[in-house]
């Protein structure tokens, strides 16, 4: 038997839940499980992306003219693409001739009913969250994020034998992040030279855009700039085109070494999403934008706790704001070593389990 994933990724969802799959997907690989992908035809999907790190991605099609929204309808109901009863018919095709032993779901979009549709297909149920709005059926409940009352968010929306991974020490971090690691240290970070910018997969907001006009601003400082996109970014080659103007700007699409580019720079300004972890795991110090509902919350918590710094939501945010805050950085060194100590300790040293922990904590309830 194997292990499937229903997971999606679009340029409205961006690229971060297929992301922390595919490291959970690896990790079980490493360990001889057969793993599949099953994913909606959705416009900036990642089907290609996931059949070339190695896994066989089975496409369910795009039909919304069957999507029905109604009173109880989740508020993610529109990114499945198609109705939730639709959706978990489409995939029980696929389990029906395959049965497997885990069903990892990773989606705003689907909740404890559609579960209970799927459950005699599967042998046990693996919900990836962080939102806590909608009731789960499932067998480990794996919320990576940083929150204050992480506890307090499931306790009334999964049953009491499901086995709940709660907080950083559970991330999902790939191994590259681990071994850039043992590289760097906070004490190098006291001065700004190279800032590393971005806004996430798909960037629906532009972001990018507003951080490097942010940075004109910034002057008598010499630094360098990577700045990274995905091809899920639908301004990908407009970002280029403005790095290509800029001197102080290297432009990165599709990277293989975005832990490297992160550990190399002094700073980082992004958005409040799946490498928030990852920043701070590595220590470096984050001016944050929020540019989604479910970033607020874990990002005010890390903000409020000092392992970050959170400019505001999207909306509320110009370049001038940009400018000041980096300016802020630059002039105020010490702010640095200060934010990349207290992001360095939301994983912990000691007690960091990790993509190994959560694999354990599956294979251990076969």
């Amino acid at each position: 038997m194997s292990i499937a994933f229903r997971v999606d990724a679009s340029f409205q969802i961006g690229t971060g839940h297929v992301m922390r799959c595919l490291t959970l997907a690896n990790e079980l690989r490493d360990r001889n499980k057969d793993v599949y992908f099953i994913c909606r035809d959705l416009k900036g999907n990642l089907s290609n992306y996931i059949e070339k790190k190695g896994f066989y991605c089975k496409l369910l099609s795009n039909s919304h003219d069957e999507l029905l929204v109604d009173e109880d309808s989740l508020s993610h109901a529109q990114w499945l693409g198609v109705s939730w009863q639709k959706d978990a018919e489409d995939t029980n095709q696929i389990l029906c001739n395959n049965k497997v032993e885990w069903l990892v779901v990773d989606h705003y979009g689907i909740d404890s009913r559609w579960h209970k549709l799927v459950r005699k297909n599967i042998g046990n149920l693996f919900v990836i969250d962080d939102l806590a709005d909608r009731k789960l059926d499932c067998d480990i409940l794996l919320d990576q994020n940083f929150y204050l009352n992480p506890e307090q968010r499931y306790s009334h929306l999964v049953n009491e034998r499901c086995s709940c991974l709660l907080g950083p020490k559970h991330a999902l971090l790939r191994k590259e992040f681990i071994q850039q690691k043992q590289i760097k240290r906070c004490d190098q970070r006291k001065s700004v030279v190279r800032i590393f910018v971005f806004m996430g997969g798909s960037d629906p907001t532009n972001e990018t855009e507003k951080a490097l006009l942010g940075l004109d601003k910034v002057k008598d400082i010499n630094f360098e700039v990577d700045v990274v996109v995905s091809s899920a970014n639908p301004r990908a080659n407009y970002i280029e085109e403005m790095c290509a103007n800029r001197c102080f700007c290297k432009f990165h699409k599709d990277v293989m070494n975005i832990s490297q580019l992160m550990n190399e720079a002094d700073m980082a300004i992004g958005a409040g999403g799946a490498t928030t972890l990852e920043r701070c795991y590595l220590g470096l110090p984050s001016l944050v934008i929020m540019v989604a509902e479910n970033q607020k919350e874990t990002t005010k918590a890390l903000n409020k706790v000092g392992a970050l710094h959170c400019i505001g939501w999207y909306s509320d945010i110009s370049s001038d704001d940009i400018y000041r805050a980096v300016n802020d950085f630059i002039y105020h060194p010490e702010k640095l070593e200060q934010i990349c100590i207290k992001a360095n300790q939301v994983l912990g040293k000691n007690n960091y389990y990790g993509v190994n922990g959560v694999v354990s904590e599956m294979l251990g309830m076969e």
